[in-house]
């Protein structure tokens, strides 16, 4: 499966046909942006081969401050009022 994986990324990286050889390089430089990986022939070989990953966060987003909360009563009614 590697091997084929490897011939099927060779074929369209030098493929004669320009338009698809752009459409595909395309598609892989917009996955290697995606995941912050500078473009090029081998870091977009080992994305197809699965070899390369995005690499982990550097740590959790956690917001400055909590805004308060404040309790709501009940959602207010819809349609007319409520005789009394």
């Amino acid at each position: 499966m590697p091997d084929a994986k490897r011939e099927d990324f060779e074929r369209m990286w030098n493929t004669d046909n320009k338009a698809k050889r752009t459409q595909y390089r395309n598609y892989l430089k917009n996955k290697l942006m995606q995941i912050r990986m500078p473009f090029s022939e081998e870091n977009a070989r080992a994305f197809w081969m699965g070899e390369l990953k995005a690499a982990p966060p550097k740590e959790e987003y956690r917001p400055e401050f909590e805004p308060e909360r404040r309790s709501r009563g009940p959602p207010r009614r819809r349609g007319p009022p409520r005789r009394r």
